[in-house]
């Protein structure tokens, strides 16, 4: 399965917790979220 998530992937909620969490860095924010979803898949 591809990595490459896009924005449309992710809720407003998920968008903004990456942000208040990591700042507007939109490689850090990338990251996190890619790190979440890889955790539901896992779990999910």
């Amino acid at each position: 399965m591809s990595e490459d998530y896009g924005a449309k992937h992710w809720t407003t909620t998920q968008l903004q917790k990456a942000i208040d969490k990591l700042g507007n860095s939109a490689v850090s924010v990338r990251k996190e979220l890619l790190h979440e979803k890889k955790e539901e898949e896992q779990h999910g």
